[in-house]
């Protein structure tokens, strides 16, 4: 039992890095859960940059905690917050999936506090 593995509450897949934040405050789907993965919670988008021709940042536009701004596989890989793009694609379906039919509200960010298994 000790060696059980973890798993995200949300995509299914093993945990390594986990965060618990979403035990008692809702997740974008509005629902709860014990443990989420790091993928998992980063697929929500919560700013969106634009940028000049030579790659300096132009603006910076804060986002809404929202079903609404959802990142994409690609973006959530090549951001590193996923190991592959595998990974991502379970991830952002997981969450997509999720907010189906969800009672949907705009709730704040939280400030994560992640966990190493």
């Amino acid at each position: 039992m000790a060696n059980q593995k973890k798993l995200c509450g949300l995509c299914g897949q093993t945990l390594s890095i986990y965060t618990t934040d979403h035990k008692n405050t809702p997740f974008i789907d509005n629902k709860k859960y014990n443990m989420l993965c790091f993928s998992c919670c980063c697929v929500p988008s919560t700013m969106k940059q634009t940028y000049h021709s030579d790659g300096t940042i132009n603006t910076i536009e804060v986002l809404d905690y929202s079903y609404k701004n959802l990142k994409t596989p690609q973006e959530l890989f090549f951001d590193g917050s996923a190991d592959s793009l595998k990974e991502a694609k379970i991830c952002c379906k997981a969450v997509s999936e999720s907010c189906v039919g969800a009672k949907h509200k705009i709730l704040s960010a939280p400030k994560y506090y992640w966990t190493l298994c």
